[in-house]
């Protein structure tokens, strides 16, 4: 057996709504990807086009994600430029990849 490649990433945990919990614990079903850190790259260009909405407030679960770097790269720079806050940010980006694959 070949040892795995590690994948580039930072990790973080998240308080969030049910609801956000479970469209990032199952983004990889959207496309079917091996993998969610495959379906967190989508991502990418998704955060540096996207416009923000305010984050729902409510009971928060918490989730450990591995972000990819490019990723949390991306996220950062939309955060300074735009005063969101990371999470926004992350859940605004999964619920246009899913938007995107839905139709």
């Amino acid at each position: 057996m070949t040892p795995r490649k590690p994948k580039d990433r930072t990790f973080r945990v998240f308080n969030l709504l049910p609801s956000d919990r479970k469209g990032l614990k199952d983004i990889k079903e959207i496309e079917e990807l091996p993998n969610r850190h495959e379906a967190l790259e989508r991502l990418i260009p998704i955060v540096r086009a996207m416009d923000l909405e305010k984050l729902e407030q409510g009971d928060r679960k918490p989730i450990r994600l591995g972000i990819p770097n490019e990723l949390h790269k991306a996220i950062n720079d939309l955060k300074k430029k735009t005063g969101q806050t990371y999470i926004s940010i992350l859940v605004e980006a999964a619920r246009e990849y899913k938007r995107l694959h839905s139709e």
